[in-house]
């Protein structure tokens, strides 16, 4: 082919390139197919398949639960449900409730695609008012190898008592008084047959009144005895067998124009021999009225050293335990302390303690 044939060619061929058909043509020629395309991006997006797990797995349907009201007495029991969805088995090392009033009972091991049970059991008795009770769950899920368990809920007392400690305090010339009341849950009548003190003879009077017949009761309690401190109990028999007594303790911090503390000397436990022993002190201090002193101590001279010392309005009695002369074993004594006051012109203080 001639040089000039060859530019003719290349002519021809631009000429038909640039008409419409031909243009269309080259377009659908190099255009990607929809489809495959669309094939192709899904591929690309698509995430590879989930692996079922190799590990125990501990799976639970709740963690809480949720009792309502219930009444005292029955225990409280739930079972929780446990999957183990894994490809090893699930071990459950412990199960740790948080109070004393929950027991815990589980099975320790669970098999792969395997159930179980963890059962929380609360006792009533213990438990008054709203509740919240939890447990910790330590296994071998390695995602989550603690969770904490719930149990939740309302208990009603058969008889609700408040207070059940009744505190008495106040200055002996006002005459400290607390009220005591009772209300009762039972569907039967509520009576109240008798009410009897221990360790408060002659040192507090009582009165029960009734407020509603089989319902409502309520006791008033006074304070008759002098400067001091005192405790007991009252205690109320019913008729009812799941009930049949209700104990109330009684605590007494009666004041007067002269305060001290404590009403125990505890010395703890001493070792025989061993000199420069601490001992402990008795506090003296005003309260109201005019100054005071402290006067005779009496106490085991051949047991203990005292001395008396003042600081300001103040006095300390000081009690050390002669150990050249304590064998081994528990002491048991006291020191009686005489003071100008006439609402405490004496106070006897027990001392106790051991020497081992």
């Amino acid at each position: 082919m001639t040089k000039g044939v060859k530019i003719i060619a290349c002519l021809i061929l631009a000429v038909l390139l640039c008409l419409p058909g031909a243009a269309q043509a080259a377009k659908k020629k190099h255009k990607s197919n929809p489809a495959k395309a669309k094939a192709a991006a899904a591929t690309v997006a698509k995430p590879p398949a989930p692996q079922p797990t190799s590990q125990a797995v501990l799976s639970l349907k709740e963690t809480v639960y949720d009792s309502g009201v219930v009444m005292e007495g029955p225990p409280i029991e739930h079972v929780f449900e446990v999957q183990n969805p894994g490809k090893e088995a699930l071990v459950i090392d412990s199960v740790r409730p948080g109070c004393g009033c929950t027991v815990a009972r589980f099975d320790r091991t669970i098999p792969p695609g395997g159930s179980g049970k963890i059962v929380l059991t609360l006792d009533s008795k213990k438990v008054h008012g709203a509740y919240t009770k939890t447990a910790t769950v330590s296994s071998n899920d390695t995602d989550h190898p603690s969770l904490r368990l719930t149990l939740r809920g309302v208990v009603k007392k058969l008889v609700e008592v408040e207070p059940q400690r009744l505190f008495l305090r106040g200055y002996k010339d006002e005459q400290p008084k607390g009220t005591v009341k009772i209300r009762s849950n039972l569907a039967e009548p509520l009576v109240i047959k008798s009410v009897s003190a221990e360790g408060l003879d002659g040192k507090a009077d009582y009165q029960l009144k009734t407020l509603q017949d089989g319902k409502d009761y309520q006791v008033e309690i006074l304070n008759r005895a002098g400067v001091g401190r005192y405790n007991g109990k009252l205690v109320l028999k019913t008729n009812s067998a799941r009930l049949p007594a209700i104990e109330v303790q009684v605590y007494a911090d009666i004041t007067g124009d002269v305060g001290y503390f404590p009403n125990t000397l505890e010395m703890g436990r001493l070792s025989a021999g061993q000199q420069g022993q601490p001992g402990q002190v008795v506090t003296f201090w005003k309260n109201r009225g005019p100054d005071f002193q402290v006067g005779k101590v009496t106490y085991n001279q051949k047991r203990f050293d005292v001395e008396v010392r003042q600081q300001g309005a103040r006095y300390m009695v000081y009690v050390r335990p002669r150990m050249e002369n304590l064998k081994p074993g528990e002491i048991r004594d006291e020191v009686r302390i005489e003071t100008t006051s006439a609402d405490l012109p004496e106070v006897v203080v027990p001392i106790h303690g051991w020497i081992q």
